[in-house]
């Protein structure tokens, strides 16, 4: 009888202990599952702010937003006002295609740049100027004066993943090359942008 009881306990042990584990697994797939759904999240979020930035900024380009994508067509690209406030990760790459637009862009409410992964009212500036473009820094904004094209040459993303990634992005309206110091930084918002890079140079 005895040993029958042991066989009991030791049986309900292993059950309990089963159903633990089991426990734990649910948890960790509903971690990944919100995980998901965050991602899932903040992409809609960045199509849907790009959209409208693009958009409210009426820069000379043809917008085109979907559910999954944003397309973007150049145009006859000017000078505007673009109000950092909604949209202040925006910035650097608006900045970049300010660089190139006829007249003269301003960028305002942007104070808060200054407190990102760098100082983003000067490392833009500072890249856009390594690069050919003019750019006039004020306490919370920039003042840009287009040029009809930018020369190239070396910029220091300053450990800041989005001005290594619009430092790219400026290459296409160099007549030079762009080096990027510290490109590696976009590990942190886009492990594959040099890759992908690439292969945007391979199909254009």
């Amino acid at each position: 009888l005895k040993t029958k009881e042991e066989e009991q306990a030791r049986l309900q042990l292993q059950l309990a202990a089963m159903q633990s584990v089991l426990e734990a697994q649910r948890a960790e797939m509903l971690s990944y599952q919100h995980r998901i759904d965050d991602m899932i999240g903040v992409r809609s979020k960045i199509i849907q702010e790009l959209s409208q930035a693009l958009s409210a900024a009426n820069v000379g380009a043809s917008v085109d937003a979907g559910p999954e994508c944003v397309t973007v067509r150049r145009g006859e690209l000017r000078g505007i006002t673009v109000d950092a406030s909604p949209i202040p990760d925006l910035i650097p790459v608006l900045s970049t295609v300010a660089a190139v637009s006829e007249g003269e862009t301003r960028i305002v409410n942007a104070a808060r740049l200054r407190l990102k992964e760098s100082d983003r009212l000067e490392t833009t500036a500072s890249m856009l100027r390594a690069l050919g473009g003019q750019v006039t820094v004020l306490p919370d904004g920039l003042v840009i004066r287009g040029v009809p094209g930018l020369r190239g040459g070396t910029v220091d993303a300053c450990g800041d993943h989005r001005i290594a990634m619009s430092a790219a992005a400026a290459s296409c309206a160099c007549s030079g090359e762009v080096t990027v110091k510290g490109g590696e930084c976009t590990e942190k918002s886009y492990p594959r942008f040099w890759e992908d890079l690439e292969r945007l140079e391979e199909n254009p």
